[in-house]
């Protein structure tokens, strides 16, 4: 299946930008030990309703190049 338009709108690596209404979460929100000395990052896994693709959210308040990734296309 083709990626839909709402997911192709995502802005990829940038902490804070907005996913869509489509996306449902996959799983519990996890810490993840960035790196040393570093504070944890809170990461959720989330699929789109229209399309299947699934995507990963990282919450990284020391670096604003995390964000959403792309972690599977349908």
């Amino acid at each position: 299946m083709e990626m839909c338009d709402t997911c192709r709108a995502i802005q990829l690596s940038k902490r804070g930008a907005d996913g869509h209404a489509g996306l449902i979460p996959i799983g519990e929100p996890r810490s993840v030990k960035m790196g040393i000395g570093q504070a944890k990052a809170r990461v959720s896994d989330f699929e789109c309703n229209v399309c299947d693709t699934r995507w990963t959210y990282t919450d990284d308040r020391n670096d604003d190049h995390e964000g959403w990734s792309l972690s599977r296309h349908a």
